[in-house]
């Protein structure tokens, strides 16, 4: 593999194997959270979760992109959708919990 300086650099990602990553790079390595999409260019903040709603049109954060296809657009909105789904299941899980914990404190006064 030849080093010159004419290569181009690695592709800036995330060491993340989430699907956000295939339609998006890193714009700049000192910025995590700044994200450019491959397939139309429009850079924006807010990281893969981002990505994966503009890829997806799913409105409010982002603007749709233009060039993904129908497949793209289901692929990231099911990751988006799964993402949320394992919150509230965590949420509720947690609440669960905290219901079944009975913690009664008792004073005596000598």
């Amino acid at each position: 593999m030849d080093n010159s300086p004419t290569d181009t650099p690695p592709p800036l990602k995330r060491n993340s194997n989430d699907v956000g990553w295939e339609y998006g790079v890193l714009c700049d390595a000192r910025s995590l959270d700044k994200v450019k999409c491959k397939l139309c260019g429009k850079e924006f903040s807010g990281g893969v979760f981002r990505m994966k709603e503009h890829i997806a049109h799913l409105k409010g954060n982002v603007s749709a992109c233009p060039v993904s296809s129908k497949e793209d657009q289901e692929k990231c909105k099911k990751a988006v959708l799964e993402g949320k789904n394992k919150k509230n299941l965590k949420r509720k899980h947690e609440e669960a919990l905290r219901a079944e914990v009975n913690i009664s404190v008792t004073y005596k006064i000598f």
